[in-house]
């Protein structure tokens, strides 16, 4: 059944709905609230149940996202050796292959920040999949890529997401120095929750004590390779 979700026409409900319900969604949260209310009335529970009531304040409110921050290690430097514009057919190749990646694991491109993308992903081991991807095919072989991945509670509004998980991502990918992928305690404990394999065969490395800019206190980041 077509729905317009923020603009765009798309087959969005469960097939447990299609065929019952027609309507425009120009907002994502419009969407998701008509779709929890449409459940509850299917399966009979009562839409003023405690319970209901807490899930529908929940699912209007800020909604946990994994965020990775990603950037071109050394693209200053790199900018200085080659030239201007063989250094903008660098950046296109780079960000055409991360908008790939972005696509294939499910998420969604946020903004990009002049040699950094900012993208959400929907839990933590989609966001690790992409960030991995990325390092191992960056899009041009003089691009290598550093990734800071944090999850939390954030607000959507248009096309750009706010909040302290996005704050705290950004942090994280700043408190990387070579190109590696870092992520913060939260998003090592999601990932360790799924107990999938592979990355349990990942090359895992604590880094304790790390002081993160606008944020009190110390923190635990874990640092992450491919074996």
């Amino acid at each position: 059944m077509p729905v317009l979700l923020e603009g765009i026409e798309e087959t969005a409900f469960p097939s447990l709905l299609q065929g019952r319900v027609y309507a425009d969604f120009r907002k994502a949260e419009s969407y998701y609230a008509t779709l929890f209310d449409l459940i509850l009335s299917l399966y009979r529970c009562p839409s003023r149940d405690p319970a209901a009531e807490v899930l529908r304040k929940r699912l209007n409110g800020p909604v946990p996202l994994a965020v990775v921050f990603t950037d071109v290690a050394g693209s200053t430097a790199k900018a200085r050796d080659i030239r201007e514009q063989a250094m903008n057919d660098v950046r296109r190749a780079h960000f055409a292959q991360s908008r790939k990646l972005i696509a294939q694991f499910q998420g969604r491109e946020i903004k990009t920040l002049g040699d950094s993308f900012m993208a959400a992903f929907h839990c933590a081991d989609s966001a690790l999949d992409y960030a991995l991807a990325l390092q191992r095919e960056t899009g041009h072989p003089r691009v290598s890529v550093r990734a800071g991945i944090h999850i939390g509670p954030l607000h959507a509004e248009e096309s750009d997401v706010f909040g302290g998980t996005v704050n705290f991502a950004a942090r994280v990918g700043g408190a990387i120095h070579d190109a590696e992928i870092w992520l913060s305690e939260r998003a090592k404990d999601d990932i360790e929750r799924l107990g999938a394999d592979k990355y349990q065969r990942l090359d895992w490395r604590r880094h304790e004590n790390v002081a993160m800019e606008a944020f009190p206190g110390k923190f635990t980041l874990w640092a992450v390779r491919p074996i």
